[in-house]
């Protein structure tokens, strides 16, 4: 389904038009978020089990989602990288903020 919304010569919407033909979205449901609420628990544990996958690339995501839970997702992922003498780094570091770091 499309919509035309007229302007002006400038861009400007014309009286009467608006930018948000279709209106404000509809709230949710609150027996719908209460069912959503209840199944948290269980996705919380299922992503913490799918880390030890023997596919790598799902414990990965599974990592992933389970740090940008709890720390949120990174501002700006900040990866600072000592190098060797070679050209490959030695180590990349990733930290989240407001997230403690730990020293080894």
């Amino acid at each position: 389904m499309t919509s035309v919304c007229l302007r002006d010569s400038q861009g400007r919407y014309l009286p009467g038009q608006s930018g948000n033909v279709y209106g404000k979205p509809k709230k949710r449901d609150q027996e719908e978020l209460k069912v959503l609420e209840a199944a948290c628990p269980a996705a919380a544990r299922k992503l913490v089990e799918l880390m030890d996958a023997d596919d790598q690339r799902v414990a990965l995501s599974a990592a992933r989602a389970v740090l940008e839970r709890v720390y949120g997702k990174p501002e700006a992922m900040k990866a600072t990288m000592k190098k060797t003498e070679g050209a490959r780094p030695r180590e990349v570091v990733i930290s989240w903020a407001g997230a403690e770091t730990k020293s080894a």
